[in-house]
């Protein structure tokens, strides 16, 4: 049976392997396929975005020099391997094959391996991001509507980048966008004038749901942040009118609400929790 829908998931931040995150995919994967039966989950294409690769291997030589001089190390390679990926990630973006534009090269080849698994380039994707990872789709997804002139780092800088896929690698089949433990209020306090991603700008129709536990030190509301928001070009939108909130309590199961659900060890716990998969199954039989 031929698919007719693509789910791309996008990890967070730390030292999350390919593997990794391709079994938390499979975990997904299996909790859908419960509360849509069999069947409908055969027409769903679930694939990843991974990135981790772009930082990970100069991580690894940073926490190896340190090792001999430090202590606590289990915290501190979190701190390292989690914080040094958002603070690499935006450093010096405007320049030529910058972290930023390698990151975004990972999600256009993403959208390409879809694209070529499923056989068709126009399929309805609902697309899932983790922690940093949903500033990181935010800032694609920023820079794919906007006209190429005004793209100052990334892919987007380039008129011709989209190539025959444009339509597809724009996330203008993107149907649906949900954030988990979103962290864009880090990235973007220091703003005045803060614009949020427009679901509704030309060539675009998609909803965007986040989800957060208050519990989550990394994970946070955004439609508060509309407070700080001044109209200007169409692609600007306040948060308050792009996304929706859904403040939940993210422990996986049972054995998660004893460990975790209230506490920030519940930053993990968000793609398990039914209170987060259920509304997700809902979308995607609705696309199906």
């Amino acid at each position: 049976m031929g698919k007719k829908v693509i789910v791309l998931m996008a990890h967070g931040m730390g030292a999350i392997t390919l593997d990794a995150h391709q079994k938390r995919i499979q975990a997904f994967k299996k909790k859908i396929r419960k509360q849509i039966g069999k069947a409908l989950n055969n027409q769903v294409h679930y694939a990843s975005i991974y990135y981790q690769g772009v930082f990970q291997r100069q991580q690894n030589k940073v926490f190896a020099v340190m090792k001999p001089h430090i202590d606590g190390k289990g915290l501190r390679r979190f701190m390292l391997y989690g914080f040094s990926d958002a603070a690499g990630y935006e450093s010096r973006a405007h320049e030529e094959n910058s972290e930023y534009e390698q990151v975004q090269q990972k999600i256009r080849h993403a959208i390409d391996a879809a694209c070529e698994a499923v056989g068709r380039d126009d399929l309805p994707v609902v697309l899932i991001a983790h922690s940093l990872g949903g500033q990181v789709i935010s800032n694609y997804i920023w820079d794919a509507q906007q006209e190429t002139q005004h793209v100052g780092s990334g892919i987007w800088q380039k008129a011709d980048v989209g190539g025959t896929r444009e339509h597809a690698h724009r996330f203008k089949n993107l149907r649906a966008l949900y954030t988990t433990g979103c962290n864009i209020p880090i990235f973007i306090a220091g703003k005045q004038n803060i614009k949020a991603i427009r679901p509704d700008a030309d060539g675009y129709d998609f909803e965007w749901h986040n989800y957060y536990d208050e519990d989550d030190v990394l994970g946070w509301p955004l439609q508060p942040l509309g407070n700080f928001y001044e109209a200007g070009r169409c692609v600007e939108a306040s948060y308050a009118d792009a996304v929706h909130d859904h403040p939940m309590n993210a422990n996986g199961n049972v054995l998660g609400l004893l460990y975790r659900g209230w506490n920030p060890l519940s930053h993990g716990g968000y793609w398990q929790d039914s209170d987060f998969t259920k509304p997700v199954a809902a979308m995607i039989r609705s696309l199906l």
